[in-house]
């Protein structure tokens, strides 16, 4: 299994990712995405907000994947989310992992505009039943925000 943790990677272009990838010739993978707000130190926002970018993280990484998991961690510890994935599709991993690090570091590549209507685009249609949540549990701490 290779480890990614999201936070390591955020100066990481798509080219960079897909080399990473094909390198490493792996097919289970464990990222983990950094949560850096909890309750009560933040407001329920923030700690929010951090829950939506997760569950988009976790239907971009279902996405690619044959098989998928994830960890929930408390909104009142700084435990990290966790995605564990199973996949072959390097290509679709690689532009999936450089959306989600350019979400969640606001890159060159996408203003904080640009996230927002990524994610809550994908929280309505998960609201109005257009698409599965594949991170339903991430989605319920989100609906609680």
């Amino acid at each position: 299994m290779f480890t990614i943790q999201i936070s390591e990677f955020c100066e990481y272009t798509l080219k960079d990712f897909t080399n990473l990838l094909s390198i490493q010739n792996e097919t289970k993978f464990k990222i983990i995405i950094p949560k850096p707000v909890m309750l009560p130190s933040h407001s329920k926002d923030m700690v929010g907000n951090i829950y939506a970018l997760a569950a988009y993280a976790g239907h971009l990484l279902a996405d690619v994947s044959d098989k998928f998991g994830y960890y929930i961690p408390s909104p009142f510890t700084a435990n990290h989310f966790y995605f564990s994935i199973e996949t072959d599709k390097y290509k679709d991993l690689a532009l999936h992992l450089f959306i989600i690090t350019s979400v969640y570091f606001a890159s060159e590549t996408y203003d904080f505009k640009v996230i927002l209507t990524l994610v809550n685009t994908y929280l309505n249609k998960v609201d109005n039943g257009n698409i599965n949540c594949s991170a339903i549990g991430l989605f319920a701490i989100t609906k609680c925000f």
